[in-house]
């Protein structure tokens, strides 16, 4: 069984650190229409598709700000390769997102 307030609270935390991300790199167009979809058409804007097997060499950081590199600073002591681009994964079952994101759209309609 579900705990529901702990699912809704998981899918807001991950809606807003989407939402707040410059890019969300996923490794097929359907993950992006079927799941980053689900969340809004703006997401879907931010996705950019990585297959997997592709050359990595393809893809380019952003220019670090100053704030960046302070948060980055902050937490490399707690990484074993400082070094890498940070990478944040969102996984969640399916049918309770769907179900979720449709509950939640329908209620915005309804407004």
């Amino acid at each position: 069984m579900l705990n529901r307030p702990r699912l809704e609270r998981r899918i807001n935390i991950e809606h807003y650190a989407a939402s707040q991300a410059n890019l969300i790199v996923a490794s097929s167009n359907d993950e992006v229409l079927d799941q980053y979809g689900l969340y809004s058409a703006q997401l879907t804007e931010k996705c950019a598709v990585n297959p997997p097997g592709c050359e990595l060499e393809l893809f380019s950081a952003p220019a670090v700000s100053e704030r960046v590199a302070e948060v980055g600073a902050e937490i490399s002591r707690f990484l074993s390769h400082p070094g890498r681009p940070a990478l944040l994964a969102l996984a969640a079952p399916r049918a309770a997102v769907s179900h979720r994101l449709r509950e939640a759209h329908s209620a915005e309609v309804e407004r």
